[in-house]
């Protein structure tokens, strides 16, 4: 699936240019992806731990042994005469639903000198299923169709029914404007999960600033253990509810049950009117 996203009407501010670093580096995440390759719990596997309730022990006795009552002979019952049941019937089963793949319900970029931040909305609509290791890949491209920049990546695990935010960066050459940026989502594999929500945020705001606006929240957990690396996605939008920029850092980690602050550096074609967090697991939180 294929969405194209147009630039907001509002002038882009040029900062003069710069790049800004990224919260890992490229090599990092490929490392944590070659782990994860070879082998580490899976993303459903992963939640199921992390929300279920922690172990209990349970403390036995032992009774002192006693003789067994003695035995009442009864008498032995006559045998009746078998009768013969109707033969019931069976309807035929009802077909299973075919799982549907994810879905991109909003997308959009802004572009800020020679960064240009990207987001989109992914919607898992299966009930009951988790959709796991899907990939994503963006294009960047200016009014001639020629291509600036690309990026691509992993979603670990978007949850049955949830809707999550994926954003980052991507830096151009001095004097190329983005007109349009692609986005591509290849739907992985689909896993039995009944957890819909692990995460949700609080306190949601943005930070104006001439060089280094950013989005700032709290991150609450229900998890019931510790989760670390959390990757969260600031989603930029103006006052028509477009995506005008975006952004992303990682989180050290939330505590069990708990609470954690988080600010994330943007980038957007104008100051938004409001800004959404989206945290979720990463490839990183599948190594603890």
């Amino acid at each position: 699936m294929t969405v194209i996203a147009r630039p907001s009407t509002a002038l882009s501010r040029n900062r003069g240019g710069g790049s800004r670093s990224r919260p890992l580096t490229v090599a990092c995440l490929l490392v944590a992806l070659a782990l994860i390759t070879i082998g580490c719990a899976s993303p459903a596997e992963t939640v199921r731990e992390a929300t279920s309730s922690p172990a209990t022990s349970q403390v036995s006795t032992s009774a002192s042994p006693t003789s067994p009552p003695a035995a009442t002979p009864t008498a032995i019952p006559a045998t009746p005469t078998p009768t013969r049941e109707p033969t019931p019937t069976v309807p035929p089963p009802t077909p299973t639903p075919a799982p549907q793949k994810l879905a991109i319900v909003a997308h959009g970029f802004g572009q800020d000198g020679q960064s240009v931040g990207w987001a989109f909305i992914v919607e898992n609509p299966n009930r009951g299923l988790a959709v796991v290791n899907s990939q994503y890949q963006v294009a960047a491209y200016d009014a001639s169709g020629t291509v600036l920049e690309t990026d691509s990546g992993y979603i670990p695990i978007v949850l049955p029914g949830e809707r999550l935010g994926i954003a980052s960066d991507l830096f151009l050459n001095e004097g190329q404007v983005a007109d349009r940026v692609d986005v591509q989502v290849r739907t992985g594999e689909f896993e039995p999960l009944e957890v819909t929500s692990l995460f949700k945020t609080e306190n949601v705001a943005y930070l104006p600033d001439d060089y280094f606006p950013k989005a700032t929240g709290v991150v609450v957990s229900s998890a019931t253990r510790d989760l670390e690396n959390i990757r969260v996605s600031a989603v930029a939008y103006d006052e028509a509810g477009n995506i005008i920029g975006g952004g992303f850092t990682y989180l050290d980690f939330v505590p069990a049950g708990g609470r954690a602050a988080v600010e994330v550096s943007i980038t957007t074609s104008a100051p938004p009117a409001r800004v959404e967090l989206y945290p979720t697991i990463s490839g990183l939180t599948l190594l603890q």
